[in-house]
């Protein structure tokens, strides 16, 4: 099973014979919230969610949940992830409430349809504990991904051989790096934590504390005035545009929880130009986050 974003789901069923979470038919839009918030989760968090099965609660581990299950990707409040406000002021959701929600609803439930088994129920100590363990169904916006890979899509280009050190830029032409903008706002996350205010490079929250930036291949070095390149900054500064150096996070060999296993040729070349295509990342499912 390949994790990616939805737009390359008929590529990767049809080329690879491989099963997406996501294609261009996804109705559930659940499920696209959920890739969203993974790429935006740190990469430990990202691994558990993506070596979560769909019967396991991992809604600890998303960056953000939506305040309302049954509207997955409606605008949330601000404060509903960090706590700031509790779930009497304004609409937060909370699994547990959501829990006791749906206790009380089966409880209450006189239909001939209800699910009960008195005979298995006199097993448990508490009604609750019955209705839990054999009659609740964890919403499907809380539950991992189970998925063995990982593809993103990039669009960059290599500068001339003259310097130094092998230099990029990230065009926001049309790869991920673009989409990156929809990640956030599907993930009800704030553009400018993510994006420096021009919207063509990231900030460190970015960079430091998202899976998605940690499966790009570069790191922003400096950032220089493209009419006048002697001029330089090493923060952001309006007008400047964002050099890169290539630094794979997660190497073919490496103990991570990611590790790279295909990459286009084009990331490859010798010459300046550009650089489009997949990267692959296998899902390591060894990876121990304790450790």
């Amino acid at each position: 099973v390949i994790a990616a974003w939805w737009d390359y789901g008929y590529w990767i069923s049809t080329l690879s014979e491989r099963k997406t979470l996501s294609d261009n038919a996804t109705t559930l839009d659940w499920q696209i919230r959920k890739s969203a918030s993974m790429f935006m989760s740190t990469p430990d968090h990202a691994w558990q969610i993506l070596s979560s099965d769909a019967e396991t609660d991992a809604s600890s581990y998303y960056v953000t949940l939506p305040p309302d299950i049954n509207k997955p990707t409606r605008q949330g409040v601000d404060g509903c992830q960090t706590g700031e406000y509790s779930n009497f002021e304004v609409s937060c959701y909370d699994l547990n409430q959501d829990k006791l929600d749906g206790f009380k609803n089966w409880k209450d439930d006189s239909s001939a349809d209800k699910v009960y088994d008195p005979d298995i129920a006199d097993k448990y100590p508490t009604i609750f504990d019955y209705w839990e363990s054999e009659v609740y169904v964890l919403p499907p916006i809380v539950t991992g991904l189970d998925a063995d890979y990982i593809l993103i899509n990039l669009a960059a280009e290599k500068l001339p051989e003259e310097n130094i050190l092998d230099l990029y830029t990230i065009e926001q032409k049309g790869g991920d790096e673009t989409k990156a903008f929809w990640f956030i706002k599907i993930a009800d996350l704030h553009i400018l934590d993510y994006y420096n205010p021009e919207l063509t490079s990231y900030t460190d929250k970015f960079w430091n504390e998202t899976l998605f930036a940690k499966l790009i291949p570069f790191t922003p070095v400096l950032y220089v005035d493209p009419d006048n390149v002697e001029l330089q900054s090493e923060t952001f500064k309006p007008g400047y545009a964002a050099i890169y150096v290539k630094d794979i996070k997660f190497p073919p060999d490496g103990q991570g929880p990611f590790q790279l296993v295909y990459v286009s040729p084009s990331f490859e070349r010798n010459d300046a130009g550009a650089l489009t295509g997949p990267l692959i990342y296998k899902i390591n499912k060894e990876y121990n986050p304790n450790q």
